[in-house]
């Protein structure tokens, strides 16, 4: 009955939600680099309301999934690439940097494949394609302008500062048999006292 009673006092609305129903946040591509020499590779996806909440959530998770010196996130709806469900755009603008990742076969992540100059995506991709000297070979070419990716700074810090190495396979073996060590240390020297114990009462 109360829950009745409830529902008779929710307003009800005859036009458009004002958030859409799968709400306001937007589909946000995660990079990560692992090493200053290495390239950017695509870590996955998180939806955020904005650039800022995107590189937060990214350094939360991705960054302690993974060592890594650098993250960039950017809105997946940036993305214009040689598949269908990233178009591109001819609208002239101001020339500017676009960055280049490249997907060699289908199910392999894209990773960051260098920088090109354009006016528009469709111009941005056409200069990749001749930049890439297996660009004929490579299932998928991704080009987003520079303006859209919100990165990491130089020496900020992104991976906790907590021990987290049991999260990673180099780190699970050593650790775990450490801890085992000292746990059975414990065992021998509790059994050690016990029998000590009997033996003196």
């Amino acid at each position: 009955m109360p829950l009745s009673k409830i529902r008779a006092n929710l307003p009800e609305k005859d036009d458009d939600l004002a958030v859409p129903a799968e709400g306001d946040l937007l589909a946000y591509v995660i990079f990560t680099q692992k090493r200053a020499q290495d390239p950017h590779v695509l870590a996955g996806y998180l939806d955020a309301a904005d650039e800022a909440m995107a590189l937060t959530f990214a350094k939360e998770h991705y960054g302690q999934d993974q060592e890594c010196v650098s993250i960039w996130a950017f809105p997946k709806s940036a993305i214009a690439g040689t598949h269908a469900d990233h178009p591109t755009s001819s609208q002239a603008g101001e020339r500017r940097r676009f960055q280049v990742f490249t997907q060699a076969q289908s199910g392999d992540v894209h990773e960051e494949a260098g920088t090109v100059e354009a006016e528009h995506s469709e111009g941005a991709l056409r200069a990749a394609k001749g930049q890439l000297e297996n660009a004929a070979d490579l299932h998928s070419i991704w080009v987003v302008d520079w303006s859209d990716i919100a990165a990491t700074k130089p020496g900020e810090m992104i991976w906790r500062t907590t021990d987290q190495s049991y999260r990673l396979a180099r780190g699970y073996a050593k650790d775990v048999r450490r801890k085992w060590e000292a746990v059975r240390a414990v065992r021998d020297v509790d059994v050690y006292q016990a029998e000590d114990l009997k033996e003196q009462f």
